[in-house]
């Protein structure tokens, strides 16, 4: 039922593109816009859709596309709505595969109605308003069970409970004066989910996927020590100096650099230590790390270099350098410079 909305959105968008008799036989879109409507872009309600998924991959090993379900049109750009049935996504996306002929959702509907085959036979109330002064005089538990099922919409509505039409109860129930002012309450035997206080959250409509935040920007327990912007503030903690001498002992062990005597024609590059403090997901600290970089900022062009570039390596080279190793049954290395 979460989906009805997007089904009225999807009908009203094409009943708005097409030809009416009240209008001399044009669409509300050629009058309002003066252009006729692009009816290519058109797709059938809830057949079979393959979306690019590019833009919400985050990296390059996931899947390009899926099997979804067309469910409408974006009303912010001229894009498919697209529902992944597996995790409950909408995907909006412009780039789309259809296969009209194919409804996956008919599939999903199918069980259901086989673990359910009592409700086939039931038909569903063709009147459901009544007077505002008049309330139900009779209702039977069986009746209203079977129409949640097919028909919840005309039952309930956001937590609150509507009175069921005369036409599908049959149980007497005391009459109800005018000037009460009680709230009506439930009769029946069933077990609904709001009387045992379960509300489903509410899900977004727009044409935004919103994911949950990580646990590190709600952590009650985040650490209120600053980081130190000098050397001369964090030499006074025990952690910073730890965190100091594991660093210079790693530069030595990898033997980073050789002492030599500074020549008198070059300009010094100096260094400084920048301080950050790791946490984990929960916003715990995990550990304190101090790094040694130099002053690149101090290098004058012309003295310290000539030009500067950066090596880029493309995909495809890799993979023929693998494939190479693999046919050769070569040895490959991987060096991090």
């Amino acid at each position: 039922m979460i989906y009805w909305e997007n089904a009225f959105q999807t009908a009203t968008y094409v009943i708005n593109r097409l030809p009416t008799p009240v209008l001399k036989h044009k669409s509300p879109f050629k009058m309002l816009y003066h252009k006729l409507p692009d009816y290519r872009f058109m797709r059938v309600f809830g057949c079979a859709c393959w979306p690019n998924l590019k833009p919400y991959n985050k990296n390059k090993l996931n899947f390009r596309s899926k099997t979804c379900i067309f469910i409408g049109y974006s009303l912010c750009h001229q894009r498919y709505k697209c529902l992944d049935l597996s995790t409950g996504k909408i995907y909006v996306s412009r780039h789309v595969i259809f296969d009209e002929t194919l409804f996956p959702y008919s599939k999903e509907l199918g069980s259901v109605i086989n673990k359910n085959p009592s409700s086939e036979s039931v038909s569903l109330p063709h009147q459901i308003s009544m007077p505002p002064s008049s309330c139900p005089t009779n209702l039977q538990p069986t009746h209203i069970s079977t129409c949640i099922q097919l028909a919840p919409f005309m039952l309930i509505s956001a937590g609150t409970e509507q009175a069921p039409s005369p036409e599908i109860s049959h149980a007497a129930v005391p009459p109800q004066h005018a000037d009460t002012q009680s709230a009506p309450t439930n009769v029946h035997s069933m077990v609904i989910c709001s009387k045992n206080n379960i509300h489903r959250p509410r899900q977004s409509s727009d044409d935004f996927i919103r994911y949950p935040l990580p646990r590190a920007l709600i952590a009650e327990n985040i650490p209120t020590e600053a980081e130190p912007t000098s050397y001369t503030q964090a030499s006074k903690s025990l952690h910073w100096q730890e965190a100091m001498n594991k660093e210079f002992s790693a530069l030595l062990h990898n033997g980073t650099w050789s002492s030599v005597s500074p020549p008198t024609t070059t300009n010094i590059v100096g260094c400084r230590w920048i301080y950050k403090i790791k946490k984990k997901a929960d916003g715990t600290i995990e550990r304190y790390k101090a790094r040694l970089v130099a002053k690149g900022f101090h290098q004058q062009k012309g003295v310290d270099f000539a030009e500067t570039f950066s090596p880029i390596i493309k995909h495809a080279t890799i993979r023929l350098v693998i494939s190479t190793e693999v046919s050769y049954n070569w040895p490959i290395k991987q060096l991090d410079v």
